[in-house]
């Protein structure tokens, strides 16, 4: 484990946040090959873990104890994840996923045990037990570019249903788990951002090859509305509280929001933070490319991968309050209520 004696890190302050949030946010960085462990209330680097080759993205158990990193690769391609123990902050044990390939968007179903992965690669979703590391069913998706997917959780008698975004494609594909039930819809070139609304009732998929978000009824996949974003939009997810849909306009370094209730465009928030750092895919954008949204109460981390920094949004004021300087190119990030644990 690396100390802070190592870490050419730093904690830029530029307005104290309006409200303390206790607990750790969890950095993936896509060059650097680590996962770094910030403390949410003050900014400040508690642990950098390895992973394997593009940790793409990473995403928390809902107990809080675990996360789960999906080791993309780089010029090899990458079919590991990379499990870690939040409160212990260490790696507890590498799954492989053998011959499928290019993992790329991770989340953890509600039974604390499993979780969903797509891979580009396979062309799949599949569903890994996390703690013995073993793949428990493949669901073929048939589509180019598999690449983000996200969840509507299991409740009483109804199971969980995955819904992956396809780039390639630019489709939506639901899979309903536990069955064959697998459906794809088109919604726009470059269909990649990808969120469930908080009740459940829709899916927002950000299609980056013609600049908007489309929104489908969870159950029919019929459209409810098509709405307008930045240049290049890239993700998409929701606010703590529910009441706001956010996008990360790739290319113009601004932050998109949306009203979830009237499923209308609120207002762009310019996000100010300097790019030009070379990531390995975006490099050419002049912005600092934000790509990764992780919520927590009463603000937003944003991941710039041209511009290696996170920023902390105050999703009441709408304004950058913080730079973090976690890693190099950080992209998918996650959130946990619990503390990490003390470097020595």
């Amino acid at each position: 484990m690396k100390t802070l004696h190592f870490l050419a890190l730093a904690v830029v302050m530029i307005a104290l946040p309006t409200a303390a949030t206790a607990g750790t946010l969890l950095v993936a960085n896509k060059s650097s090959k680590t996962l770094t462990l910030v403390d949410a209330q003050t900014g400040e680097i508690e642990s950098v873990l390895p992973t394997e080759a593009g940790p793409h993205e990473v995403d928390v158990s809902p107990d809080g104890r675990t996360a789960v990193v999906a080791n993309y690769g780089a010029n090899t391609a990458g079919n590991t994840l990379t499990v870690i123990d939040i409160p212990g902050a260490h790696v507890t044990h590498t799954i492989d996923l053998d011959e499928h390939t290019r993992p790329h968007g991770v989340v953890w179903l509600n039974d604390n045990r499993r979780a969903v992965v797509t891979t580009e690669g396979s062309q799949s979703l599949l569903v890994v037990d996390i703690s013995d590391g073993k793949i428990e069913q493949v669901y073929p998706t048939d589509q180019d570019v598999s690449h983000m997917v996200a969840v509507r959780q299991a409740q009483g008698n109804e199971p969980a249903v995955a819904f992956v975004s396809s780039i390639g494609s630019g489709t939506v594909t639901k899979i309903v788990l536990g069955d064959d039930r697998v459906v794809s819809k088109k919604t726009g070139d470059g269909a990649e951002g990808i969120a469930v609304s908080p009740d459940g009732e829709t899916v927002w998929i950000a299609n980056r090859g013609v600049d908007n978000l489309v929104v489908l009824d969870t159950d029919t996949l019929e459209t409810r509305a098509t709405l307008d974003t930045g240049e290049f939009p890239l993700r998409v997810e929701f606010t703590h509280d529910g009441e706001h849909a956010v996008v990360t306009n790739a290319r113009e370094d601004t932050l998109s929001i949306y009203d979830v209730e009237s499923l209308r465009f609120v207002r762009k928030v310019a996000l100010g933070v300097e790019g030009g750092k070379g990531a390995s895919i975006f490099g050419e954008f002049d912005a600092s490319v934000p790509i990764g949204i992780q919520p927590a109460p009463g603000r937003l981390w944003i991941a710039h991968a041209n511009g290696d920094r996170v920023s902390e949004v105050d999703t009441e004021t709408w304004k950058v309050t913080r730079l973090i300087d976690a890693g190099k190119e950080p992209d998918g990030m996650g959130y946990s209520r619990m503390d990490a644990g003390t470097i020595e």
